[in-house]
């Protein structure tokens, strides 16, 4: 049973999506049906949430790179490039001001 749950939290989008609260509550309820022992459950919930976190870093390595793509496909610019713009912007107008005194 609970390498059937498990498998069925690791795949997919289960791991990602539910709260630690909700996974502790799943796993007291097989707990106290006798379904699992205690040490199995803190082990689940532990292994559970380990795997969450990293769902969520590879989900938002993956976001960060579709975001960029879509910048460079957009050709718009970015902050860096703005604010080396900016920079850039300010130089002269500084010399603009000194040359105009």
């Amino acid at each position: 049973m609970i390498e059937f749950l498990r498998r069925f939290f690791l795949t997919g989008l289960g791991a990602l999506t539910l709260t630690k609260e909700k996974i502790e509550e799943i796993v007291e309820t097989l707990i106290k049906k006798g379904e699992i022992t205690v040490e199995e459950g803190k082990q689940f919930v532990k292994d559970i949430l380990r795997h969450t976190e990293e769902g969520k870093k590879i989900l938002e390595e993956k976001i960060d790179v579709g975001v960029k793509k879509v910048i460079e496909r957009m050709d718009l610019a970015t902050k860096k490039e703005l604010n080396d713009l900016s920079e850039k912007v300010s130089v002269l107008e500084k010399k603009i001001k000194e040359s105009t005194k």
